[in-house]
């Protein structure tokens, strides 16, 4: 059995087969994560009749997020690999690319009132850090498919969720991620030192 956890916004927890296909699939939203994402990885596990030795694969989505969010899921996945389980991780921003979507848009709420930006095309891609009006000007005038990871009420371009693509696409984007052997250091929003001011370009 492979289990995914994604705490870049809430928490997922899913269980996959060998196969990469959906066994079960749970999303909590608005919810401390150090607090219950052990519940709810033994809750969704318990539910299957499996227990945590069941689990040989960890996918993790390793950001872009905040650094108190993916810390949660982090640190199990250290735990995983201490106990020799194999991990992999990705960001939501690859979702897109895996799935052969060449060029587009991608943005998550990077709080302090900003948006991060990454966008991308068959040759180059560009990061950005920024405010909420200069990246919804950004995203109104993009010529490109537009994504982000979760639901994102402050903006009205028609966009589509990556993780509504991981959830429909799960053999696609696993068998991809298990056969780069991804394993992607985590990605937040900001350095340390940038969380307590605000920038505009990252590089």
């Amino acid at each position: 059995m492979k289990l995914f956890l994604d705490t870049t916004f809430g928490i997922t927890v899913g269980l996959l087969n060998e196969k990469n296909g959906w066994v079960d699939y749970s999303f909590v939203d608005g919810q401390k994560g150090s607090a219950v994402i052990h519940k709810l990885i033994l809750d969704i596990l318990e539910k299957n009749n499996l227990s945590i030795e069941d689990v040989k694969v960890l996918f993790q989505i390793a950001g872009p997020g905040s650094y108190t969010g993916m810390r949660v899921s982090d640190g199990i996945s250290q735990t995983f690999e201490w106990q020799k389980i194999r991990t992999y991780s990705f960001y939501h921003f690859d979702v897109p690319k895996i799935l052969n979507i060449n060029s587009g848009v991608w943005f998550a709420n990077a709080f302090k009132g900003e948006l991060f930006i990454f966008k991308w095309n068959d040759k180059e891609n560009e990061k950005l850090l920024l405010r909420m009006d200069e990246a919804l000007n950004y995203l109104e005038g993009a010529d490109i498919p537009i994504y982000a990871s979760f639901q994102n009420n402050s903006v009205d371009s028609e966009y589509e969720l990556t993780k509504d693509l991981i959830k429909e696409n799960s053999k696609n984007v696993f068998d991809y991620v298990e056969d780069k052997n991804l394993k992607k250091e985590l990605f937040y929003f900001r350095t340390l030192d940038e969380e307590f001011s605000r920038g505009q370009k990252i590089w």
